[in-house]
């Protein structure tokens, strides 16, 4: 697979920043995991874990603490079985960290110990919706009308207005994309098939 943008024509891996490459990506099966951050891969749980561990309260903030490894390795377990089924994953940063270079570089280093990586972005419209966001990104001819994807976030309001829940992963604040939601995320995979 080579990248269309003639400035990245070596590029294997994107750039900080870069809101992907428009590979042609017809002959690819594509599974794109679209995914917020706190509520998903940060969680208060180990929030609070970490604060007690470090003996610190209210100091730091969640963009401090490397993520719940226990959400990072179910992630990864997520990306690891949609490759095993043959498809080429995309993960989307659909958090309000993709705002940041700093966050995303940060989302990207987190996710590269687990052999994993940011693809692109969603676009940041000024309603706030995260929903029609998610909807523009899927529209967008750039990376072709796709009908395989899972929204991982923990606040879904706007989201459902937009989507059929067979894609929607709601997870807890509290707990982040933990064991059980791994279990339904691989049972909606199969109304993929």
């Amino acid at each position: 697979m080579e990248c269309t943008d003639k400035e990245w024509q070596h590029c294997r891996v994107e750039k900080m920043g870069c809101h992907g490459c428009a590979y042609d990506e017809t002959k690819e099966k594509i599974f794109y995991i679209f995914l917020d951050i706190d509520g998903v891969l940060n969680n208060m749980e180990y929030w609070n874990e970490c604060f007690a561990r470090h003996q610190v309260n209210g100091i730091m903030s969640m963009n401090c603490f490397p993520f719940d490894p226990k959400c990072l390795n179910n992630l990864m377990k997520l990306n690891q079985e949609l490759q095993r089924r043959n498809y080429s994953v995309k993960i989307i940063l659909s958090s309000t960290w993709r705002l940041n270079q700093i966050d995303i570089g940060i989302v990207n280093s987190r996710l590269a110990e687990y052999g994993m990586r940011i693809f692109a972005t969603t676009i940041s419209l000024s309603s706030g919706k995260r929903g029609l966001e998610i909807k523009n990104f899927l529209e967008d001819e750039q990376y072709g009308k796709a009908d395989n994807y899972l929204i991982l976030d923990d606040e879904v309001k706007d989201i459902v207005e937009q989507f059929e829940e067979k894609h929607i992963i709601h997870t807890n604040f509290n707990t982040g994309f933990d064991n059980e939601k791994l279990e339904e995320s691989m049972r909606k995979l199969n109304s993929f098939e």
